[in-house]
């Protein structure tokens, strides 16, 4: 019996130190989706992906209380920040929920803000991450001209 417990608590304290590598890809939903999301609430995701891979982020459907500057409800990604979305468009003209996002790294930030209201019973968002690899060539020709080539797999 001392054996069955001993094996027991090495498998037990094995799974409770050994650090677990992260997903190569995922989906993050609002809460309650696709049922509309509470009032008054802040949730926060923290992706990561393994080292050597660059996070991407695609919304696979966005729709959020639009305002102004996405000032009541929104979904802001960032690794610094890279775009704050509501409604079903983004706020920075430079990110399109069309498009997928790239991280400058293995991990992003995602924090849904909402207020204290969801009148329209808007759904909220559902998005996916995976892991992809960036290779970046650079070519110089002798007149040094420079062009950059961003290949993802």
């Amino acid at each position: 019996m001392d054996r069955v417990h001993l094996i027991i608590w090495l498998l037990w304290a094995c799974m409770n130190v050994c650090e677990c590598e992260p997903a190569m890809f995922g989906e993050v939903s609002s809460p309650q989706y696709p049922q509309p999301y509470p009032a008054n609430l802040q949730k926060q995701w923290d992706l990561e992906v393994p080292q050597g891979y660059q996070l991407q982020l695609t919304f696979n459907h966005l729709d959020i209380e639009s305002s102004p500057d996405c000032y009541y409800d929104s979904v802001t990604v960032s690794d610094k920040v890279l775009g704050k979305f509501c409604g079903r468009n983004s706020t920075d003209r430079f990110y399109s929920v069309d498009k997928p996002i790239l991280a400058t790294g293995n991990h992003l930030q995602q924090v849904f803000l909402m207020n204290d209201s969801n009148h329209e019973s808007h759904l909220g968002f559902t998005a996916f991450f995976q892991a992809v690899v960036c290779l970046h060539l650079l070519i110089f020709y002798k007149d040094v001209k420079q062009i950059s080539f961003t290949q993802q797999f």
